[in-house]
């Protein structure tokens, strides 16, 4: 899982989401995107984000092996989900149409 600056950039940009944690398997990442972000949560554990019964979205980029696993993981939690290249995000999508 690799959390992408430009990604999270845009989903921070966005006026109808609001991120709340950013997800990587690499402490040296998340280091990186906590300098960038101070005010995001991080975690590097997926499963942190399934039981987060805050999330209403999550958003999955990761190498394609992950992106079936993840994204049924999420759905099963009743999360909506994205899947994308390079991040994996969180934001409050349930005003939007389900995706996916």
């Amino acid at each position: 899982m690799t959390t992408g600056t430009k990604s999270t950039r845009n989903f921070r940009q966005s006026p109808d989401c609001e991120l709340k944690v950013l997800c990587d398997a690499s402490e040296s990442r998340l280091a990186h995107m906590r300098r960038l972000y101070p005010e995001l949560a991080t975690t590097h554990k997926f499963e942190d984000l399934l039981n987060d019964s805050q999330l209403d979205a999550v958003v999955i980029a990761t190498p394609v092996r992950f992106h079936y696993t993840m994204a049924k993981a999420a759905l099963l939690t009743g999360s909506q989900k994205l899947e994308g290249n390079g991040t994996l995000l969180t934001c409050p999508l349930r005003q939007a149409a389900t995706i996916g």
